[in-house]
C-alpha cells in the first residue's frame, strides 16, 4: 500500500509526518495490502485527486471544504476522519472522527515536554510565509527560535520540545505542540491570502475534534523579498517588517491554548486502538 500525501521538494513538516509515522507504526499492514491502494492519513487531501486510485483507505485525513467530488468513488474505506467538519461532508457524512492522526506521534515514544520558564518562544511559519521576510533575523531580534517547516520532522520536533510556547501559522506546528503538551497560539500571516477559506476550514476541523473553538491571530506581514525593488518600497517593507515583529512580540504575551488533558488522553487512546486493530489483523 502506498502512503499518500502532498509531496513538496523542499519538505513540509505536516505532510512529511506521513512517511515518518506510518512505516514505524503500521509497516506490516502497509506491506500486506495491494500496492495500488492508497493510505491517506495526515493532510487535507480528501478531494478529487483521489479519484485516480481504485482503492483508498482513509485514516484520519480531512477535506479542504464542505464540498468534495468523491461521492462516486466506490473504493473508499474509512477507518476514521480528522474532525467534525469532515464528518459532515459527503461522502464522509456520519463517519467516526477522532483527531488529526499526527497525534500518533505520542505512540512513537515522544514524551510530553517540560520546558523551563526560561525556555524560548518558538515561531513556526507556514511554508508559504517563509519567503516573505528574513524570519531568522526577526526571531533573533525577538529572542525567539525559528522553526522552519522545511527543517525535517525530527529537527522540528526537537526544536518544539525545547520551547515554552509555540506561535504557529503552520497547523501541524500547533498540533505537534499540543501533542507534546506545550502551550501554543495560532497565528495567520500570509496564509489568509494563500489558503483563504481552506485554511479556516482545516483549522476548524482539527480544533473541533479537540473540543476547542478559537480564532487565529492575524499578524501583519511584509511583502515578499522580490517585491522591494525601489528605495521607497524597501523603506515601506522595512516598516511593515517592524510592525510584524512588534505584533509577534505582543501575541507571545497573550493567553496560550492547550487541549484539555482528559481530551488529549482520550484521543491518544482511541488512535492507539485504531493502530492496534490494523496490526492485529496481520496476526
Amino acid at each position: 500500500m502506498e502512503i499518500y500525501s502532498f509531496n513538496r521538494s523542499q519538505g513540509n513538516f505536516g505532510d512529511d509526518l506521513n512517511r515518518y509515522i506510518w512505516p514505524k507504526l503500521l509497516s506490516r499492514y502497509l506491506n500486506s495490502e495491494a500496492p495500488s491502494a492508497q493510505f491517506v492519513a495526515i493532510g487535507s487531501v480528501l478531494d478529487e485527486r483521489l479519484l485516480q486510485f481504485p482503492a483508498v483507505e482513509v485514516f484520519g485525513a480531512g477535506t479542504r471544504g464542505p464540498v468534495t467530488n468523491l461521492c462516486g468513488h466506490h473504493g473508499l474505506k474509512v477507518h476514521f476522519v480528522r474532525g467534525p467538519c469532515t464528518a459532515q461532508t459527503s461522502p464522509f457524512r456520519g463517519s467516526e472522527f477522532i483527531a488529526d492522526p499526527a497525534y500518533c506521534l505520542a505512540l512513537l515514544g515522544y514524551k510530553t515536554a517540560n520546558p523551563s520558564a526560561n525556555a524560548p518562544v518558538g515561531f513556526v511559519p507556514h511554508y508559504h510565509t517563509l519567503p516573505s521576510a528574513d524570519w531568522q533575523r526577526v526571531c533573533d531580534e525577538l529572542g525567539f527560535v525559528l522553526i522552519s517547516p522545511e527543517a525535517g520532522v525530527e529537527r522540528v520536533l526537537e526544536l518544539i520540545s525545547q520551547c515554552k510556547l509555540i506561535l504557529s501559522e503552520a497547523m501541524h506546528g500547533a498540533i505537534a505542540a499540543d501533542c507534546l503538551r506545550i502551550p501554543w497560539i495560532p497565528i495567520s500571516l500570509r496564509t489568509r491570502l494563500s489558503e483563504g477559506s481552506v485554511g479556516a476550514w482545516k483549522w476548524a476541523d482539527w480544533l473541533g475534534a479537540m473540543e476547542l473553538s478559537l480564532n487565529r491571530v492575524k499578524v501583519p506581514f511584509p511583502f515578499p523579498e522580490d517585491s522591494a525593488t525601489t528605495n521607497f518600497q524597501r523603506i515601506k517593507r522595512g516598516f511593515k517588517l517592524s510592525v510584524c515583529k512588534h505584533w509577534l512580540a505582543a501575541v507571545a504575551r497573550r493567553e496560550p491554548f492547550l487541549s484539555k488533558d482528559v481530551v488529549w488522553k482520550e484521543k491518544i487512546d482511541r488512535l492507539d486502538e485504531k493502530i492496534e486493530t490494523l496490526n492485529r489483523a496481520m496476526l
